[in-house]
């Protein structure tokens, strides 16, 4: 988990001799500095390698496989700034694209004319994790941008259910530690849906015991005949959030001024997991879960208002069939001011 930075050791020789010492390889190998007062030239040294020195994070464990944007994580990481500069620095090291390998996959998801979904696949190098919707306690939200011909209409990112892990510290993460995809649906009312190019950014964090950013730019053309989707990413599609709709269980919500507490009971349905959404002001303060029944505690501080946005995503098993399904119930309503 995220370690604390701190300058070598340097006496004076030292310090005139060595400009620029290897990056230690990871963030708790990295000594502390001395207490009493440095000559200038050790403070510049120090200094100067602190500022050509990459910056290491240390990693949760957790991909416990999903991007509206977070606010700056409650647990602070330390990133390697550019992907490109570690190669540059060191050959040998290896970027945020060698460990996570990107593709677009395009395919016919539903049987929609004029529709199309193109998948964005992550191939991750094991032991290494990226980050869902909600990042947790750590990280950063893995995203893409799909931008085409003006006929084209893109919808919003589509996230498969993550994984949950669990860092020192407790720190609790969310993302996906295997191959992984984000969807995006693509429409057009004529025949250019299949005869335009698009233009995919890509952006990511990828995290072991140290993080790397990744950014990539990836084209294609979409066609009129989408290769068929892989087993694995039917199985990805199949992990991505059924409508709140369809989700078979009631929802209440059992309210006091600056708390609220919302229960869900399913007559079919085993509750497995949930995977909780940034809902700004309000905060997740507990999750209770048994059998068919879950409840979600949140509360809000000072004037704040109850959000308008959904709670997260909840995974149900039914014989041994799960299914994912967005969690989205109308907040209290906040009293007139």
């Amino acid at each position: 988990m995220p370690g604390r930075l701190t300058p070598p050791r340097l006496d004076a020789a030292q310090a005139a001799s060595r400009r620029a010492p290897p990056a230690p390889s990871s963030c708790l190998d990295r000594p502390r500095p001395r207490r009493e007062s440095a000559p200038l030239a050790v403070a510049a040294s120090a200094l100067g390698w602190l500022l050509t020195t990459p910056l290491l994070g240390c990693g949760s464990g957790r991909q416990s496989p999903s991007e509206p944007p977070p606010p700056a994580p409650t647990q602070a990481r330390q990133i390697e700034p550019a992907a490109a500069s570690n190669r540059a620095t060191d050959p040998r090291r290896p970027t945020a694209t060698d460990l996570t390998r990107l593709k677009l996959v395009q395919f016919d998801s539903d049987g929609r004319p004029g529709f199309d979904t193109l998948a964005v696949t992550f191939d991750i190098e094991p032991g290494w994790h990226i980050y869902w919707i909600n990042p947790g306690d750590s990280g950063l939200t893995t995203r893409v941008e799909v931008t085409g011909p003006p006929t084209l209409r893109v919808e919003d990112t589509r996230y498969p259910a993550p994984n949950q892990f669990v860092g020192a510290g407790d720190i609790l993460g969310y993302g996906y530690g295997a191959p992984t995809a984000l969807f995006v649906g693509c429409a057009s009312e004529d025949a250019s849906l299949h005869e335009a190019e698009v233009t995919v950014e890509a952006q990511w964090l990828v995290c072991q015991q140290s993080c790397l950013r990744g950014r990539q730019t990836l084209t294609t053309r979409l066609t009129r005949n989408p290769t068929a989707p892989s087993a694995a990413l039917r199985d990805l599609w199949s992990r991505v959030p059924r409508p709140a709709t369809e989700l078979p269980a009631k929802l209440t919500w059992r309210t006091s001024s600056d708390a609220a507490t919302l229960r869900l009971d399913s007559p079919t349905h085993e509750m497995v997991a949930f995977f909780p959404y940034l809902t700004e002001p309000a905060k997740l303060d507990a999750t209770a879960m048994n059998g068919r029944a879950l409840t979600l505690s949140y509360h809000r501080d000072g004037d704040a208002r109850w959000p308008h946005s959904p709670q997260g995503v909840i995974q149900l098993r039914d014989h041994a069939r799960d299914a994912f399904y967005e969690v989205d119930h109308p907040w209290p309503s906040d009293p007139p001011r």
